[in-house]
């Protein structure tokens, strides 16, 4: 039973969420616990122009929900192809394990700036993602096109 008992522990701790007494609530990133959505200004743009990248994590359980996120990286977003791949940004992490916990009802709003000023990235029609994790890609939000000239 204490090979069980220690077996459990080393898995839960290996997953990247934390424990507390606070009776948090600790949910599976993918159970749809927090909302996320992504505005994005122009949806058309030039070399050399800025998006501006809008992140909105709204908790609307009744519970606190907790996060952890091994990295430091807690959210972001990432100009994707069509096809999914990711062609920038570069994240800045602290590289320190990080938690969040977003109390019952609480919205939080994360804002980035993306400018396409790297000759790489050929003009053409890209996805823009956000959300938690490193590239925003732990939990994200619904993808938006962009168009770039």
């Amino acid at each position: 039973m204490k090979l069980y008992a220690l077996l459990v522990l080393f898995v839960c701790f290996g997953c990247g969420f934390h424990a507390v007494s606070e009776g948090n609530h600790y949910a599976n990133p993918n159970d749809n616990a927090l909302e996320l959505d992504v505005e994005v200004e122009p949806l058309i743009m030039e070399y050399g122009e800025t998006i501006l990248i809008e992140l909105t994590i709204t908790n609307n359980t009744s519970d606190t929900i907790t996060r952890g996120f091994p990295d430091g990286c807690t959210d972001g977003f990432s100009i994707l192809t069509p096809a999914g791949i990711r062609v920038s940004p570069e994240p800045a992490c602290f590289m320190a394990p990080t938690t969040v916990r977003y109390k019952p009802g609480e919205v939080v709003v994360r804002k980035f700036e993306w400018r396409w000023n790297d000759s790489r990235i050929s003009p053409g029609n890209y996805l823009v993602r956000a959300g938690l994790g490193k590239y925003g890609a732990a939990e994200s939000s619904s993808s938006v096109e962009i168009e770039l000239r």
